[in-house]
């Protein structure tokens, strides 16, 4: 008997991307629009919107251009079976992340789906090529990505149109001005270069994005600063919690758990729409954006509530309906009750440190603009950014907090702190909340999941 033929793990890895490729061929060549941002900030980026929900696209996905948040949605939905009721007249909006002000309902964004053709064989076909592998079956991925998913000759097999993918700027080169400037041809091997064209072609070649890194760069700290200010002030967000805390501790059985992850959903759809709204993270990378969203809003929240906490803006203790109190040191910990103790410890220490407003904001962007999240495409803004909000923290302790020394230490070591419970925060949504079914069609289950799944 033979012995199985020995393949490295990088040929599986391309076969099972050879194969993936070939279940998420388009249905059709229609063609999609494009918007084309030519101003300042977008020196002309191409936007092309997923056919879902009008976000921007991430790639084919299951058949149609759509982006990653509806690729993910759509995969999680056929693999685990999952059913959606509308609890409207089944005609609810399917609007992007950001756009929208309530929770999006799942059933009408399942049927969008299904609606632009998005194919669920395709996820179930995957889904077993994968199991097959796992389970150390010979796989047959190689073949099928060259021969059509139903190992006919080809000749059925879906391929992207060449009209529908995003053009890589090659040929001709757009400026912020409009004016369009032609590439250089390659020389034929051999012959003598044409080093006027070949120096200016390589300039002209990379230009966009040359154009866009060094004009973000010189903006960033004032950027930044903007992005600072639109944080709502103290007296509009412990309003605002209110608001959301009295909305869902009216609603009729509802337990703690179970407030506390309908709040943090709404809080997280809050901050996504803030994040996206600002001039600087817009200009970041699109796969940045959601690699930063991501990683960033656990402790972006947890660090909110213990701030205020702090501050005496909040009281610790919230009454329910049902006589009962919950306590915001435990919403502060994301639900995980037995880390609300640490979580009044670190409110004590930023009573210690004495921190106001300003240091508030720093160690905010400090937590979302993370340069150490794992796959980041453009980390050169992001770290400096980064660096800025640092330095701006360390001036300020320097400055006006002289009698306190090692003052920047200790906040830095705060952030840590913070970043350590909140993901032991969010593996407890994960696990307990999530299995109690407490995060069902929700923004929060999603940011979850899709982090894990990166």
């Amino acid at each position: 008997m033979m012995a199985p033929e020995k393949r490295t793990r990088k040929a599986v890895k391309r076969e099972d991307m050879e194969y993936q490729a070939s279940l998420e061929s388009p249905a059709s060549s229609d063609k999609e629009d494009v918007a084309v941002d030519m101003s300042p900030r977008g020196n002309g980026k191409v936007k092309e919107p997923c056919r879902v929900c009008g976000d921007e696209v991430s790639g084919f996905h299951y058949g149609v251009r759509t982006c990653e948040g509806c690729k993910a949605f759509f995969r999680r939905t056929i693999q685990k079976g999952k059913e959606y009721t509308c609890r409207a007249n089944q005609e609810c909006p399917v609007e992007r992340l950001g756009k929208a002000r309530t929770q999006r309902c799942c059933f009408c964004r399942f049927q969008q789906c299904v609606a632009v053709g998005m194919k669920i064989e395709g996820v179930r076909k995957l889904q077993a090529v994968r199991q097959d592998r796992a389970r150390g079956c010979p796989s047959a991925s190689g073949s099928r990505s060259r021969s059509g998913v139903d190992g006919s000759d080809g000749s059925d097999a879906e391929q992207e149109p060449a009209e529908t993918k995003p053009k890589r700027v090659r040929q001709a080169v757009v400026n912020t001005r409009g004016a369009t400037r032609k590439a250089p041809t390659k020389a034929p091997r051999g012959a003598a270069p044409d080093t006027a064209s070949s120096s200016n072609g390589a300039n002209e070649i990379d230009d966009s994005g040359f154009q866009k890194f060094t004009s973000l760069m010189p903006r960033i700290p004032r950027l930044v600063q903007q992005m600072k200010s639109t944080v709502p002030a103290e007296s509009p967000w412990k309003e605002s919690l209110i608001t959301v805390l009295r909305e869902e501790t009216a609603k009729p059985g509802a337990a703690p758990l179970e407030v506390i992850c309908n709040v943090l959903d709404k809080k997280v759809y809050s901050f996504v729409e803030w994040a996206r709204d600002s001039s600087f993270f817009d200009s970041l990378d699109y796969e940045d954006q959601k690699k930063l969203l991501q990683f960033g809003w656990n402790s972006f929240l947890m660090f909110d509530i213990i701030y205020h906490l702090s501050a005496s803006e909040i009281s610790d203790h919230f009454e329910l309906p049902n006589s009962g109190k919950l306590r915001m040191t435990e919403l502060a910990a994301l639900g995980l009750s037995s880390n609300s103790a640490a979580i009044q410890e670190v409110v004590e220490s930023v009573r210690k440190l004495n921190m106001n407003r300003g240091d508030y904001l720093n160690v905010k962007m400090i937590l979302l603009l993370n340069p150490f999240v794992p796959g980041l495409v453009k980390m050169r803004p992001i770290r400096y950014a980064y660096e800025k909000c640092q330095e701006d923290l360390k001036a300020e302790s320097t400055t006006n907090h002289a009698d306190l020394p090692g003052r920047f230490a200790n906040v830095m070591k705060l952030v840590t702190e913070v970043r350590k419970f909140a993901d032991e925060g969010e593996h407890f949504l994960y696990t307990r909340a999530r299995q109690d079914g407490y995060l069902d069609d929700t923004l929060l289950l999603e940011m979850i999941e899709m982090k894990r799944e990166s």
